[in-house]
C-alpha cells in the first residue's frame, strides 16, 4: 500500500474486502510507523496491539449487527456466509486484519495491566483477532496467550519479528511461549523469514502437536521449499497471502503435492489487492471441494470458527 497517497479507515477496509467477496478476516494489528523499543515500550506495547485487535473485532460485530438490522430477511448474513456465484467461497481471509498498518498513533499504554477484558466476544464479527507475543517477555507472552484463550480466541500471530525487534524462531525463549500455545491448542501464524529456514524447522519440529501456519508462499524457489516443509511437518499449513499466488498453477501444484487441506486463503491486505487473490484461487485448476477448503473450510476447522 502507498500510505502517502492512499489510506483507508477500518470500515472502508472491511467494505473493500466485502466487495471482493471476502466475508471474514483473521489477523493481528501492527502499527507500521512505530519503531518498537524493547526497553522503552516493554510488553505493554504488545498488549496494546492485542487490545486493539479485540476492540476492532468487537466494533466489527456492532457494524455487522447494524447492517443486519438495516437489511432484514437475509438469513445467510446472520451465519456470516458470503455467496460468490454458487458457493460461499471466501468466508475466511487468513491475511492480516483490514486495519493492519492503519492505526498510526502513538501507543497510549504505559503499563501492562490486563484486568477484565474491555470487550467480550459476542456475535459474528468480521474479524478474528490474532495475538502478538514476544520472546523477550516469556512470562508475559504466556500469560497473554492464556488470557486470549480465556476469551475464546485461538490465533497467535501473525508473528512479525521484523516489526518488533527480535530474531530466531528456534530460540529457547520462543519455544517456552510455544509450549503454552500448544497446551491450549492454539494456532500459531508466523511470517516466513527466508534467512531462518533452520530456525523455522526447529520451531515446528519441537512442537509436533501445535498447529503452525506459515505466511506467504514466496517466489518459485521459496515456494518449493515451503512445499517440502509441508511434506515433512504434518502440523504445518501455508496461507496464500503475499508473494506467490500470482504465478498461475502454483496452487494446483501444491494441492497435488500435499492436498488442499494444507492451504488457507489469504491476501496480505491492505498491502495487496484482495480481489486479485480471490480470482487467482477461482482460476486455479483444482476441484470445487478443494476451493471450498482453501477459501474457508480449513480456517473454520483450525480456528473453530
Amino acid at each position: 500500500m502507498y500510505p502517502e497517497e492512499f489510506t483507508l479507515s477500518w470500515q472502508e477496509g472491511i467494505e473493500d474486502l466485502k466487495s471482493a467477496g471476502i466475508c471474514h478476516a483473521c489477523g493481528s494489528v501492527i502499527e507500521s510507523s512505530h519503531v518498537f523499543d524493547k526497553e522503552k515500550d516493554g510488553f505493554a506495547y504488545i498488549h496494546h496491539l492485542n487490545l486493539r485487535a479485540i476492540e476492532l473485532s468487537q466494533a466489527a460485530v456492532c457494524e455487522k449487527e447494524q447492517s443486519d438490522e438495516e437489511q432484514p430477511g437475509n438469513e445467510q448474513r446472520d451465519r456470516g456466509e458470503c455467496n460468490m456465484g454458487q458457493s460461499p467461497r471466501t468466508k475466511c481471509d487468513k491475511g492480516p486484519s483490514p486495519v493492519t498498518n492503519r492505526d498510526r498513533g502513538p501507543s497510549p499504554v504505559t503499563k501492562c495491566d490486563r484486568g477484565p477484558s474491555p470487550v467480550t466476544p459476542t456475535g459474528k464479527s468480521f474479524l478474528t483477532p490474532g495475538f502478538h507475543v514476544h520472546p523477550a517477555f516469556v512470562r508475559e507472552s504466556c500469560d497473554e496467550i492464556e488470557w486470549a484463550h480465556s476469551l475464546g480466541y485461538r490465533l497467535v500471530g501473525e508473528l512479525v519479528p521484523y516489526m518488533h525487534g527480535w530474531t530466531n524462531y528456534g530460540s529457547k525463549a520462543l519455544s517456552e511461549i510455544m509450549d503454552t500455545a500448544d497446551q491450549l491448542h492454539m494456532v500459531v501464524s508466523y511470517h516466513t523469514v527466508l534467512e531462518e529456514a533452520e530456525e523455522m524447522d526447529r520451531m515446528i519440529a519441537a512442537h509436533p502437536g501445535l498447529t503452525f501456519v506459515a505466511a506467504h508462499p514466496g517466489q518459485r524457489p521459496d515456494y518449493l521449499r515451503q512445499i517440502e516443509r509441508l511434506q515433512r511437518f504434518p502440523n504445518l499449513s501455508l496461507d496464500l497471502s503475499g508473494t506467490g499466488l500470482f504465478r498461475y498453477g502454483m496452487l494446483a501444484y501444491g494441492v497435488n503435492k500435499v492436498g488442499a487441506e494444507r492451504f488457507l486463503f489469504g491476501t496480505d491486505f491492505p498491502i495487496c489487492n484482495p480481489g486479485m487473490y480471490v480470482q487467482a484461487v477461482c482460476q486455479e485448476h483444482i476441484t470445487e471441494t478443494d476451493r471450498e477448503l482453501i477459501f474457508h473450510g480449513n480456517a473454520e476447522r483450525l480456528l473453530a470458527l
